[in-house]
């Protein structure tokens, strides 16, 4: 076998664990087929195809990057924003404008005393005969400023004119009082009559 050494200079490194592996009296051949075949080296063309094919296929994945990565367009509204005052509101909309924000007054400042609904608890009811009995014959200027002057007992005159005008709007509403068409203001509140001269109940 060592007769054959010379032909093959790159297994020269492992021709010890060869012979020593190797029956005595192998041939050349028989002793070679016991050697781990070499990978063969790529040829210079067929790494410059590898790296032009590696190239193609990067710039395939980033061109297609911002397509998959785009997230999906959100359709904005262009509806316009209705901010126009109460005075400027078709008739049918001032009124329940006025009123949803004396509700929400109602309920942060006054709901603690005369409850969510009002009931009355340590309050007096604001509603049905208890509400009549107190503020039939009293204007809704006088309910206004009782309001102004009063309330919240224990926060008194924390409440902004508007907001005062918008919970007066909606005691009176909601115990069957007919508002203006524009909404509760300092021009029509001191025409407004009291409750038993006023129009007939709202259903």
């Amino acid at each position: 076998m060592a007769d054959c050494i010379h032909l093959f200079p790159r297994f020269l490194p492992s021709f010890d664990r060869v012979q020593q592996s190797s029956p005595r009296g192998a041939t050349c051949k028989e002793a070679h087929a016991t050697v781990p075949p070499v990978p063969a080296r790529p040829t210079p063309r067929a790494t410059r195809l590898n790296r032009t094919l590696l190239l193609g296929l990067l710039a395939l994945g980033l061109a297609a990057l911002p397509i998959v990565a785009a997230p999906a367009s959100v359709p904005v509204s262009t509806a316009p924003v209705n901010t126009a005052p109460d005075s400027a509101l078709p008739a049918s909309t001032a009124p329940a404008r006025q009123a949803a924000r004396g509700e929400t007054v109602y309920i942060l400042a006054c709901a603690m005393c005369h409850g969510d609904r009002l009931e009355g608890l340590t309050g007096p009811s604001l509603r049905d005969e208890s509400f009549e009995a107190g503020f039939a014959d009293l204007p809704p200027l006088g309910l206004h400023d009782l309001i102004r002057d009063t309330m919240p007992q224990d926060q008194r005159g924390t409440l902004s004119p508007q907001e005062v005008l918008d919970v007066t709007a909606y005691l009176l509403g909601q115990n069957g009082h007919i508002l203006p068409d524009t909404g509760l203001n300092t021009g029509n509140l001191s025409r407004l009559l009291p409750r038993r001269q006023d129009t007939p109940r709202a259903p």
